[in-house]
């Protein structure tokens, strides 16, 4: 976590006897100004990696799946996963060095991982029938490879929801595996950064995620 870590002493206000009061809205304001990447330029940084993904994540494709197995994670439970079972890898544009927190509940994954360059970096990512997937135009292209744009939005619709009920659990999970995070990670499309902004314990700001605790 080095390259992440910030270093809030200078920034925080104090109460009291001198205490620095420590809330994840100033921890991000730190990360910004103390990560490389996040203080340089993070407007050129997003729109780069995100025309990189479109490009990517938009033409993968899946043999086909039921309609039925779309919903087939539904009614699992919350269930931290030993992140050595883990696969590493090398993905579009970093290098997974080691996961550090994997849990999935009701057909969603919240994976927490260290990349390469050091980043502590996370993703939701979300069971479409076919496998987990991390991009939006990743989940509808391959339903819409094989099922009716009908079905694809009634999965839409109701992933949405299932994320409103699992992504706090998923969170929370990460909270007791993870103490002192300081994770950031590129929001992949506007979806995604809607998404992000609808969790009380996501901080997006200039279409960067915070996950700081």
């Amino acid at each position: 976590m080095a390259k992440t870590k910030a270093k809030t002493t200078r920034h925080l206000p104090r109460m009291g006897f001198g205490v620095p009061t420590i809330t994840p809205k100033l921890i991000v304001r730190d990360m910004s100004k103390s990560v490389r990447d996040l203080r340089t330029n993070t407007p050129a940084l997003v729109e780069k990696l995100r025309t990189i993904w479109d490009r990517d994540y938009s033409s993968r494709t899946r043999p086909f799946f039921t309609e039925e197995r779309m919903y087939l994670l539904d009614g699992d439970a919350l269930k931290v996963i030993d992140p050595a079972d883990m696969v590493l890898g090398t993905s579009v544009n970093h290098t997974i060095q080691e996961h550090l927190f994997v849990a999935g509940c009701g057909g969603w994954m919240l994976k927490v991982m260290r990349q390469a360059n050091g980043q502590i970096d996370f993703d939701f990512s979300v069971f479409n029938g076919g496998g987990f997937v991390f991009h939006p135009d990743e989940a509808r292209n391959q339903i819409l490879d094989h099922h009716s744009p009908e079905v694809y939005d009634k999965w839409r619709k109701h992933v949405r929801k299932t994320f409103a009920v699992c992504a706090p659990q998923l969170i929370a999970a990460c909270k007791k595996e993870l103490p002192n995070l300081r994770a950031w990670s590129c929001t992949c499309c506007d979806s995604s950064e809607r998404l992000m902004r609808s969790l009380d314990d996501v901080i997006v700001r200039d279409k960067i995620a915070y996950l700081v605790w």
